[in-house]
């Protein structure tokens, strides 16, 4: 039987792998069922077929979104906060907030999650296609919002936004390797010397 959809349709596909990131979430993804997925989506499985051929192709698809979604923890808050910005002052105000949300320590399960799907990914192409996607995008949207308050003069108009970006990606995914076991570092201390760090960098 043919499905009737348009493959424009990113509504239904966002509501598929929201589903399938919540069955992983919940049971792990050995057991997601496309039975399952399918009806908490309220789609038919196959519709799920349709857009994602098949199981494996769905829970690779899913768990990319998800380390996406991880990644991107705050962007459209950040962005907003620094759309509004008219000063320097108020853009540094805007990155210690967002830093200070981030990085709570509640947060610590899903960095150490998320670095575990990078892990997952190195062995299976398709997998860390979607995830090198995912990163690429999020770095990209992050520099945007740099840039735009490098246009309005807030921050240092020689400032490479997409190293920036790129920079901050790599110290959220990092800071995960001082959150086991006993304190060695300290978190904390770690946010306030890259915050320091790109201050230094960002303004004049």
């Amino acid at each position: 039987m043919t499905v009737a959809v348009s493959k424009d349709d990113g509504l239904t596909r966002e509501k598929i792998l929201q589903s399938a990131i919540d069955a992983i979430d919940s049971h792990g993804e050995g057991a997601l069922r496309i039975v399952d997925v399918a009806r908490n989506a309220g789609v038919s499985q196959g519709m799920i077929r349709y857009y994602f051929g098949d199981r494996d192709t769905l829970v690779a698809s899913a768990m990319a979104a998800r380390f996406g979604q991880r990644y991107g923890f705050k962007l459209d808050e950040f962005a907003h906060l620094a759309s509004r910005c008219n000063s320097s002052m108020e853009f540094r105000l805007a990155i210690e907030q967002t830093l200070s949300v981030v990085f709570v320590p509640e947060r610590s399960r899903v960095r150490l999650e998320r670095n575990s799907d990078i892990g997952n990914a190195k062995d299976h192409s398709e997998f860390a296609e979607q995830i090198a996607d995912e990163r690429n995008a999020l770095c990209r949207n992050l520099a945007e919002v740099f840039e735009s308050v490098q246009q309005r003069g807030l921050i240092k108009e020689s400032v490479n936004c997409l190293h920036i970006a790129g920079l901050y990606l790599s110290f959220a995914h990092g800071i995960s390797l001082w959150e086991l076991g006993p304190e060695f570092l300290s978190r904390q201390e770690l946010v306030t010397t890259f915050q320091e760090m790109l201050f230094a960098v960002l303004f004049e």
